[in-house]
């Protein structure tokens, strides 16, 4: 197991503004010790590291945690080998859509079924309660493997995205897709960008939910020229699928274990800030 990561660089240059041990510290947030990480607001904007505030990542200690060879230089417990890296200066978690190991994060591996997103917990949504959760996010460039796009919303701690989640999902600058999965049993939104998305601009996906009606909102916006959308998706959600019970909200890598992209086509993006109220 190696340090604490203390200035530590990822694999594209980007500097760690961490010092905790980024598997201790996740092992200990997802373990709920205190009892008060799963709340019912959250307002985050990543200015200090968000570790020491109940968000982590899940990994498999047993694949990660431990040298494929013992020459390795680096463990695979390293920080290198963390895909998603919290910034100071750029106060956001950047995101590749990889999963670094090996030596110096230089090899990659097929997710094999393991839940592999960064997170915050919450106090369950459920089909006849009220939410709403915006998440602010910038893409610093697209990958060319349509099978592992940019994923982000809500999870269930104990499911993969493909069993239960609400997300948003892009593998192109010009579309991508609301997904709402329940149970097993999905509805898939097609949602277009007016203008397609841009490299480097901050972008904000709103989620709203009416748990009277259950009526589904979603919009893509740009927050720093108003409200108005680039892309929006209004539905009600039908009743196979209102069997919903999602407690957590952040980002995530795809988790199919045919997916290996490349090194050049993994997307690279990174998350802002997120706002999270359940009345």
């Amino acid at each position: 197991m190696s340090g604490s990561g203390r200035n530590t660089h990822y694999g594209h240059g980007l500097e760690r503004g961490g010092d905790v041990n980024p598997f201790l510290a996740s092992l200990g947030n997802q373990t709920f010790n205190t009892g008060r990480e799963p709340v019912v607001m959250l307002t985050e904007d990543f200015a200090t590291d968000p570790l020491r505030r109940g968000w982590y990542f899940d990994f498999d200690m047993l694949t990660i945690g431990r040298k494929k060879d013992p020459t390795h230089a680096v463990a695979m417990m390293s920080a290198d080998t963390v895909p998603y890296v919290w910034s100071k200066p750029a106060r956001g978690v950047q995101i590749e859509g990889r999963w670094p190991t090996g030596l110096q994060g230089g090899a990659f591996t097929p997710p094999d079924g393991q839940r592999r997103r960064f997170v915050h917990p919450l106090q369950p949504v459920s089909a006849m309660r009220n939410f709403h959760v915006a998440l602010d996010f910038n893409i610093e460039s697209f990958g060319d493997c349509p099978d592992d796009p940019l994923v982000m919303g809500l999870f269930r701690s104990d499911q993969p995205i493909g069993q239960s989640s609400l997300t948003l999902q892009c593998s192109a600058p010009d579309h991508g897709q609301i997904i709402l999965v329940a149970q097993g049993v999905s509805q898939t939104f097609p949602l277009s960008f007016s203008g397609g998305l841009k490299t480097g601009q901050t972008y904000r996906v709103a989620f709203a939910y009416e748990g009277l009606n259950g009526r589904l909102r979603v919009m893509v916006s740009d927050p720093t020229i108003g409200s108005s959308p680039l892309g929006r998706i209004e539905a009600i959600v039908t009743s196979t699928s209102a069997r919903f019970d999602w407690d957590e909200v952040g980002i995530a890598l795809a988790e199919s274990a045919s997916i290996r992209p490349p090194a050049p086509a993994a997307h690279r993006y990174r998350l802002k800030r997120v706002n999270f109220q359940r009345p």
